[in-house]
């Protein structure tokens, strides 16, 4: 058995790319060199059986993106929700003076692509 098919995450992510629409970014090439997919190809679990048997030259992550995935407008909209509906958050939030300002450093968060597909997944 490959050691990829035992990790939850990959497993997850798979299950996420049946729901969402997960692509290549970029050429995804094994650790010999050799090119497996091409980029804007479409991850499903055909793709994905490629990919886990081979070594990757780079971590998966770093070359995939889900549509509609976490970013920070989606984060945003999270801590909106969030402080209008949980009560520990709401106190915090009722607490910030100036919300616009906030709201400001909040959409100049850049999420790194690798860490969106994570917290998509996850």
């Amino acid at each position: 058995m490959n050691t990829h098919e035992a990790d939850p995450y990959i497993q997850q992510l798979v299950d996420t790319a049946e729901i969402e629409e997960i692509s290549a970014t970029e050429d995804i090439y094994n650790s010999h060199g050799v090119k497996l997919i091409a980029s804007g190809t479409r991850i499903d679990r055909n793709v994905y059986q490629k990919l886990i048997k081979n070594k990757l030259l780079k971590p998966i992550d770093s070359s995939l993106k889900v549509e509609g995935g976490v970013d920070t407008d989606y984060l945003v909209k999270e801590i909106k929700h969030l402080s209008q509906n949980d009560f520990a958050i709401g106190i915090v939030w009722s607490a910030i003076q100036d919300e616009s300002l906030t709201m400001s450093i909040l959409n100049k968060i850049t999420i790194n692509p690798a860490l969106s597909v994570k917290l998509t997944v996850t």
